[in-house]
């Protein structure tokens, strides 16, 4: 029997079912005698979740990267949460009920209040905000929640819902592919299991209560399908395809050092998005040619206070000398939208991700930046620095940051502070820039697409929202045409393109960017040497007389089933 769901992680998994239905609390109005004993277990199960989270955390950071360990730290950040905090201790205090139902009430009244904002992002730290809870209620009601300590062999999981935070914490020993009955593609749990290689199928409506416990199910993470109780020729099939993708993932980690280009010669440059020293390290081993995006933004997170001048020149000072004599692209703060520091007060938005953020709340704050124009340009001797601004909508915009920019050069020349050449670029993720890439193309050193956003605002698609996620399509012809349009103008100038968003590692999308003559793809550090092994066993010339009938397609299937068939 074939099921169809929401393709979310690649690979293919052969195993028994195990079920797991999650915690579920009988909480119950239950007065107590002792406040003070219910504030003691309070901060003791909030001390404990902590523990665990910050546990998890740091293996999550080891094992993966940074961007994933943030997941974590949200979680941290909603369990830190004062205001939680205080409004729970309130209720009991007052009504001397059990902290249980005191915290749970607390909680769940912030989750459904953020249920009828309109506002998806808010709407997706609803589960966040339940994760959290339920953890804290883990440790008072002294009930396990991991789900590593029930597997103790090879399995598929199959769920409703598995949170971020316990898809990490997964062994992936025996965790051999998941199939929940809600998700999406881009949901937080979707990109930990894609980070974690364990091939996921999300969406698959009313499957807990149709499966059995050890039934065999074949999971297709690349179809996005389920077979439960496969027959023999079923299995022989998956079988041969589920180790030919196993050898392919080896070969993959065993191709760092190889060059990356087509089997026509045609090299394409795979530089690595990074966010932290610890970064640099996984770029440096997964064979890297340089630093395709460096995001400000931790130096900014990491410290309640505003980091100086030569604290961020120490900081672009290592990556730049961590890869001498390749480009290394650092991109201007980019906050706003769902990324806010501590050390900068943000006024709520309707629409964040449509407001003040990136360039243009830096162009409001000329003091806050001149001093990071000043940090990257002292930083420009010790390599091939590439300063690149984000969310740039206008000409005037760009025109008014490289003026900063330009301020910056001349007070540190007065200063007799020696510079190098450097380059200046912009980030092409509003469908304003794209149309208008000829002109801005005379103005700037290079392009650097950010998918990420171009595909969101393209399609009028949150892609964080699973309701509209299957609008988030990194392959449709809509999607292509753009992107030949600015690299067409780019190469008119004899300026060079990169691309930096998701799509850079998707193994389908990666290919007809190198079609379209992207000049670097620039990824996390764990899909680069996936993505060069995929490039080695293409043909250029191929793919290159392929993109007119791409872009001529209707749909983003038909799309990928031409580039599978270049292979």
């Amino acid at each position: 029997m074939i099921i169809q769901g929401i393709p979310v992680s690649n690979g293919y998994a052969i195993q028994k079912v195990h079920k797991w239905e999650g915690p579920h609390y009988n909480i119950f109005s239950q007065r107590v005698d002792s406040v003070e004993t219910e504030i003691k277990r309070f901060q003791q199960a909030i001390a404990s979740a902590k523990s665990d989270l910050i546990d998890l955390r740091n293996r999550t950071l080891h094992e993966i990267d940074l961007e994933h360990a943030k997941i974590i730290d949200s979680h941290l950040q909603i369990l830190e949460d004062p205001e939680t905090y205080n409004l729970t201790l309130e209720a009991l205090k007052a009504n001397h009920l059990c902290i249980e139902k005191n915290y749970l009430d607390v909680t769940e009244k912030f989750a459904i209040q953020l249920e009828n904002v309109d506002n998806e992002y808010l709407k997706e730290r609803v589960a966040d905000i339940r994760d959290v809870c339920t953890r804290v209620l883990s440790h008072l009601m002294k009930t396990p929640l991991s789900i590593s300590g029930e597997i103790t062999e090879e399995v598929i999981v199959v769920a409703h819902h598995l949170p971020p935070s316990i898809i990490a914490s997964l062994d992936k020993r025996f965790a051999k592919g998941i199939v929940t009955e809600s998700g999406g593609k881009t949901s937080h749990s979707a990109i930990m299991m894609r980070s974690m290689n364990i091939p996921g199928v999300f969406g698959v409506k009313e499957l807990y209560t149709s499966v059995l416990n050890n039934q065999i199910m074949i999971v297709d993470g690349f179809l996005g399908q389920i077979i439960l109780s496969p027959t023999d020729d079923q299995l022989d099939l998956y079988t041969k395809k589920r180790d030919i993708w196993l050898d392919s993932v080896k070969i993959t980690k065993q191709s760092t050092k190889k060059k990356t280009q087509t089997k026509d010669h045609h090299h394409i440059q795979l530089a690595a998005n990074i966010l932290t020293p610890e970064d640099i390290k996984k770029a440096q081993q997964c064979g890297a040619e340089g630093i395709g995006l460096y995001r400000t933004e931790f130096l900014y997170m990491k410290s309640q206070l505003l980091p100086t001048e030569d604290e961020q020149l120490e900081a672009y000072k290592i990556a730049l000398q961590s890869f001498p004599n390749q480009k290394v692209v650092i991109r201007t703060l980019d906050v706003g939208a769902d990324k806010e520091v501590q050390s900068i007060p943000f006024v709520k938005e309707l629409n964040p991700f449509l407001g003040y953020r990136s360039t243009r709340f830096l162009l409001g704050e000329p003091k806050l930046f001149k001093t990071q124009l000043r940090a990257l340009l002292r930083s420009s001797v010790y390599g091939q620095l590439c300063i690149l601004f984000p969310m740039i909508s206008t000409i005037d915009e760009l025109k008014a940051a490289k003026s900063l920019l330009e301020e910056a050069k001349q007070e540190l020349l007065n200063e007799n502070i020696s510079l190098n050449k450097y380059e200046v670029g912009m980030m092409i993720e509003v469908p304003a820039a794209a149309l208008m890439a000829d002109l801005f193309a005379k103005e700037v050193d290079f392009f650097s697409i950010g998918t990420n956003d171009l595909i969101q605002y393209t399609f009028a698609a949150d892609r964080m929202n699973e309701n509209v996620s299957y609008l988030y399509e990194p392959c449709h012809p809509a999607i292509i045409r753009l992107i030949r349009s600015v690299v067409t103008c780019a190469h008119n100038e004899n300026k060079w393109v990169g691309v930096c968003g998701e799509i850079a590692g998707d193994e389908n999308a990666s290919i007809f960017l190198l079609g379209l003559g992207v000049d670097e793809l620039s990824m996390s550090p764990s899909r680069v040497n996936h993505i060069r092994e995929r490039i080695s066993k293409s043909v250029y010339e191929n793919i290159v007389s392929s993109i007119p009938s791409m872009m001529d397609e209707e749909t983003s299937a038909k799309v990928c089933k031409k580039i599978k068939e270049l292979f």
